[in-house]
């Protein structure tokens, strides 16, 4: 393995290796290996690849799960109470602060282990994701309710 600084990765090679993450991981975890010229570590890569993939796939699952509930909601609460800008600005204004809640809260480093799978951490990524989630719930239904009949 070489030491020196590899070059950034141009905008078009972001775009290419992040596709390829999700439709042939092979072949980024063979170019993770290839650039640090060592053949052994092609397995370790094509696992780190693969949790990429596995935690995009699963985000998508759930901001779509989370638009489509937040969406509901909203029209319901349009159908129960009709409009009302107060509580959509309300709802608007509350789902902002708890996505900023969640990201100012969330650890990092000091919190940081090796393996990354401690309880602490496991704890701080629960709230992190569940506060996000809310937020973006919140702030979807109140796009929903505002929208009208």
């Amino acid at each position: 393995m070489s030491d020196e600084p590899k070059p950034p990765l141009s905008f078009s090679r972001k775009v290419l290796y992040a596709a390829l993450t999700l439709v042939s991981p092979r072949r980024v975890a063979s170019a993770a290996a290839d650039e640090l010229r060592n053949p052994k570590i092609e397995p370790e890569m094509l696992r780190r690849v693969k949790a990429i993939r596995r935690g995009f796939l699963q985000s998508v699952a759930w901001m779509l799960a989370t638009a489509v509930l937040g969406y509901c909601f909203g029209r319901a609460a349009f159908r129960l109470f009709g409009p009302n800008d107060f509580a959509v600005l309300a709802l608007a204004t509350a789902g902002g602060l708890v996505l900023l809640w969640a990201t100012m809260a969330v650890q990092g480093w000091n919190i940081q282990s090796m393996e990354g799978n401690t309880l602490p951490e496991r704890i701080n990524q629960w709230i992190y994701r569940s506060l996000t989630l809310l937020g973006t719930l919140l702030a979807v239904m109140s796009g929903s309710w505002a929208i009208g009949p």
